[in-house]
């Protein structure tokens, strides 16, 4: 039978950070004893391992060491969490950077779109000659587009600005 203290000292050096290997040496123990230990006690106290990234003062502590110079192992013993948890966080700070640095437009409408087959113009030649009787079939094989996106342009659900633009001359024909 171990001893009851076992499972509060191996259970606090795992929330510190500690690696299962070197808590195993510390309590004589198995590597794999002592993660059964852990995962019993888990269950029964009804802890949720927290995310690396909530602790802000050890992932300060972290990124600051990195920036003097130490290697991700004198990081990882200095903090008492494994190379991997240091990595991540270094990758997550890196990440963020680059997300705040970089603006992304997720709105590009109209020919700036990537995938756009057709320009302002085409839009509106679109418009005027189906005021002049084309049918939608003829202007998608005159433009190489579909019926529907034809017919959609004609109805002002796509192309929404330059619609706006024809509307005047459009709607009143």
């Amino acid at each position: 039978m171990k001893k009851e203290y076992d499972i509060d000292l191996i259970f606090s050096l795992y929330k510190d950070g500690v690696l299962c290997k070197e808590i195993a040496k510390k309590v004589n123990l198995s590597v794999s004893y002592v993660k059964t230990l852990l995962v019993k006690h888990r269950k029964e106290v009804g802890y949720r391992k927290e995310k690396i990234f909530s602790n802000k003062e050890h992932y300060d502590k972290v990124i600051d060491l990195y920036k003097k110079g130490y290697s991700y192992s004198d990081i990882s013993k200095m903090s008492h969490i494994s190379v991997q948890k240091v990595g991540l966080i270094l990758i997550n700070q890196k990440n963020q950077k680059k997300l705040s640095v970089r603006k992304i437009n997720f709105t590009k409408k109209g020919e700036n779109h990537n995938r756009a087959k057709l320009t302002e113009g085409d839009v509106i030649n679109i418009l005027a000659l189906r005021l002049d009787g084309f049918s939608y079939k003829n202007l998608s094989l005159k433009f190489n587009v579909t019926t529907s996106l034809i017919m959609q342009i004609c109805k002002g659900k796509v192309w929404k600005e330059t619609f706006e633009k024809c509307k005047d001359w459009y709607i009143l024909a």
